[in-house]
């Protein structure tokens, strides 16, 4: 029989995974969110970046890292402070050169 899954405290360190990206000035804007979320995690680290082709749409490259850190909050807590970073204010239609 399976243990299940397992259990963690509360504040025990949890490492977290996230792949982030953009096409819409694509290198302000996650310059402006890793600077964001470095200043909640410190161990931040961040993969070299990607550019890829917008698949499904016409539109801009995306460039694309992925990111790592290790928090000692619960995820609730970690899915909270990513949220306002997805919405990082900039003009819509982005002006294009």
């Amino acid at each position: 029989m399976s243990a299940g899954p397992e259990r963690r405290a509360p504040d025990a360190p949890l490492p977290v995974y996230v792949a982030a990206g953009s096409n819409v000035a694509p290198l302000e804007s996650l310059v402006r969110a890793l600077t964001a979320l470095a200043g909640r995690f410190p161990d931040l680290r961040v993969s070299p970046a990607y550019r890829n082709a917008a698949v499904g749409f016409e539109g801009e490259d995306f460039v694309n890292p992925s990111l790592g850190a290790t928090i000692g909050e619960l995820w609730a807590r970690f899915d909270r402070a990513r949220h306002p970073l997805e919405r990082i204010e900039l003009p819509w239609p982005a002006p294009r050169p």
